[in-house]
């Protein structure tokens, strides 16, 4: 096989990454990367197990002299969002990504390139299988489905793991450390509306917004990047109250794990006011371009008649009770570190939104670094559902990792980065969902860190590698395994 990552180190790791990269493995068909996996443990010998569930757990005997060292644990999920751009071809069941290079940055050709978590399970398959390093008896468990929910990793059999210090390789930067993340809560949104026929003085207009950043929504949620849906609503809104508006369709895009990147929304005003809604509409945008012209620069919208008017439209009071339901659910950061602004601790979210037939559904994702704030906004957010008849289900319910700052695991990471850089790293939470908070939940020892080379753009085609970053987090991974070897 022939790397784009050739000359570079390290060389191991850089070349398992783009082998993982050859291997469709979006969430729920991890199975032929697990088997990948299981081959390279099984061909070393090393003790290899697989569970009902698709996850794997791997053991790695010490390297000698480290015998009487506590186990340590690599961390890492199997599983890629799988999306592309619309003119993308690529069947991502059945085909590999297309890797491009451009100097210091890998990525895929119209769609994600996986390093969410790629980046993490090449350095586990390298340390696996060097045998120059000095190490502890480790353990490597590689799990299935965390993108839809860490369902994998609530199902594995935490009493398998011998290990009370772990490293998760989902989190982190090159030069900052992890030391906890969010817990997040998700409903499922259904509204049921009344529609009436549409009119024959009204005229049907179809507004799309495509082009936005998107990003991750934990970890891109302070980023300050535009929400689709948030423009859509807004916009409707004052079509609405100006115009008398009604709402026929709506739907977003992005992706169950996106901020919603894009968007349409069908409208029904009269025709006396077609011309004036379209000027406000265009005012509109053009506010928007200018709120976020410096994280926005490619937003694209039209508006344009509808090819097909619909039979129906949403009533006036159903129009107006939908938006205020999406003008004052609270959206976006909410809470932010008082030492560290840029730390988001507190998110909430509406995606995957739809307005088909007179029903609305969606879902909607409450993310807090501490699990009493978590709470609180969703029994807000219940509240407020419950006055509009918003029928709520609870889909899903994961602990926050809480952070231990003075763990002896911390203090070590500390120390050895230092030795190698000649500076401290910052420590830093993670508004992200992590796998390792269920392993904090079911484990209360365990002590926990993350770390992992520097990729941006999670779950879109955007996504980028930062090829140079994978060195500095393998020297100190390196470090830190010979420094636990003599503990």
């Amino acid at each position: 096989m022939r790397y784009l990552t050739e000359g570079m180190e390290p060389k191991w790791a850089l070349q398992y990454f783009e082998e993982i990269c050859g291997i469709p493995h979006g969430s729920g068909n991890e199975s032929a990367l697990a088997q990948y996996i299981i081959r390279i443990a099984e061909e070393r010998g090393l003790e290899t197990e697989m569970d009902r569930h698709g996850n794997v757990l791997v053991r790695l005997a010490s390297s000698p002299g480290a015998e009487e060292a506590p186990f340590f644990l690599m961390q890492g999920h199997m599983d890629m969002v799988c999306e592309k751009e619309d003119w993308c071809d690529l069947d991502m069941e059945k085909e590999p990504v297309r890797l491009r290079r451009e100097g210091n940055l890998l990525y895929a050709e119209g769609t994600t390139l996986g390093a969410d978590n790629a980046v993490g399970l090449c350095c586990m398959l390298a340390v696996m299988t060097d045998d120059t390093l000095r190490h502890p008896p480790m353990e490597f468990l590689f799990t299935v489905r965390e993108e839809t929910g860490l369902e994998g990793i609530r199902l594995f059999d935490m009493t398998k793991l011998k290990s009370r210090r772990m490293l998760t390789m989902d989190c982190g930067d090159p030069d900052v450390l992890i030391l906890g993340s969010a817990g997040m809560l998700s409903f499922d949104l259904k509204m049921e509306l009344s529609e009436e026929p549409f009119a024959k003085e009204e005229r049907c207009g179809v507004l799309q917004i495509s082009g936005l950043h998107g990003g991750h929504t934990g970890l891109e949620i302070g980023s300050g990047y535009a929400n689709a849906l948030s423009i859509l609503t807004e916009i409707s809104a004052e079509l609405e109250q100006k115009f008398g508006a009604r709402l026929c369709s709506l739907t977003v895009s992005g992706g169950a794990g996106s901020i919603p990147d894009g968007g349409r929304v069908v409208i029904a005003v009269s025709a006396d006011n077609e011309g004036e809604a379209k000027s406000c509409i265009a005012h509109m945008m053009n506010d928007f371009r200018s709120e976020f012209s410096a994280t926005e620069g490619n937003i694209l919208w039209s508006y344009a008649p509808a090819e097909e008017i619909p039979e129906r439209a949403l009533t006036a009071e159903c129009t107006r009770e939908l938006l205020d339901f999406l003008l004052f659910t609270p959206t976006g950061a909410l809470k932010r570190h008082h030492l560290n602004p840029h730390q988001v601790l507190g998110s909430a979210l509406i995606k995957c939104a739809d307005l088909k037939d007179g029903v609305f559904t969606g879902n909607y994702t409450i993310r807090s670094n501490t699990d009493p704030y978590k709470y609180l906004l969703a029994q807000k957010f219940c509240r407020l559902c419950d006055r509009y008849g918003v029928i709520w289900k609870k889909t899903g319910d994961d602990p926050a990792w809480p952070e231990n700052p003075v763990s002896s695991l911390t203090k070590l990471c500390l120390d050895v980065y230092e030795k190698r850089f000649g500076c401290k790293p910052a420590c830093e939470l993670v508004h992200g969902g992590e796998e390792a908070s269920i392993v904090s939940y079911c484990i209360p020892d365990m002590e926990i860190v993350g770390i992992a080379p520097y990729s941006r753009g999670a779950h879109t085609p955007k996504e980028r590698l930062y090829l140079d970053t994978v060195l500095p987090v393998w020297q100190f991974l390196t470090d830190l395994l010979a420094q636990l070897s003599e503990r």
